[in-house]
């Protein structure tokens, strides 16, 4: 197992909408990104945006009798998610176009996502400038065996005070060992980088930022012209 980390966002795709002063803007900084909805905490990848369709536009739903209706956006969310709202009704609406499995599901068509109701993810280009944030970030994500170890164990505990997945492993005859299996290992030691005419090693947490600061690489003019 690995752990993995990805960054959210407390503005909505709503908010960079209206941040934005024209649609050609909204097109390229939406449009490709991942955004993660709030009522199943599910992430999209956003292939467009349908400047045409609004929440209170109607898309064809079976109903419990099997027979087809059609119902708007708002009135879906308000059956489905009654703690949700939505507030701007001339919002576009983003465009997911479905995956392999979601076509096993019969989802043949685009999903269309109410902005609002999404959040974005990942870093904007302000925030990757911001040194004071990405050392935060840095802090975090890289984490040292102890800490690994730690997240693992809860993970584990958290997965045995689970009543679901206890009855899920029943069902399988299976069972989850509490304890990291133990392997033999060995260190290897730290390697030796030339950088110009400076040498230094690498140090222990593979972090070499430090040792590079302030160094430069002296490069051979060349040409390829005769």
């Amino acid at each position: 197992m690995d752990i993995r980390h990805r960054v959210l966002r407390l503005d909505t795709c709503l908010q960079l909408i209206r941040s934005l002063d024209k649609k050609e803007n909204v097109d390229k900084e939406l449009t490709g990104n991942i955004v993660i909805t709030h009522y199943n905490k599910r992430t999209y990848k956003v292939n467009g945006i349908n400047w045409e369709k609004h929440p209170l536009s109607t898309f064809e739903q079976k109903g419990e009798d099997g027979k087809t209706q059609e119902i708007t956006f708002l009135d879906y969310y308000a059956k489905r998610f009654p703690n949700l709202r939505i507030t701007d009704m001339t919002q576009p609406l983003l465009i997911h176009n479905p995956k392999r499995k979601d076509r096993h599901r019969g989802q043949t068509g685009p999903i269309l996502l109410i902005p609002e109701l999404c959040n974005l993810t990942g870093l904007s280009e302000d925030q990757r400038n911001n040194d004071k944030l990405m050392k935060a970030i840095h802090e975090t994500t890289s984490m040292d065996p102890g800490n690994r170890v730690n997240r693992l164990q809860g993970f584990m505990r958290r997965l045995g005070q689970s009543t679901e997945v206890k009855e899920a492993f029943d069902k399988w005859g299976m069972k989850l060992d509490p304890q990291m299996v133990e392997v033999k290992g060995r260190m290897l030691k730290s390697e030796e980088l030339f950088l110009a005419n400076n040498k230094f090693t690498v140090e222990a947490n593979a972090d070499w930022s430090r040792s590079l600061r302030g160094k430069f690489t002296i490069f051979e003019k060349t040409s390829i012209f005769s």
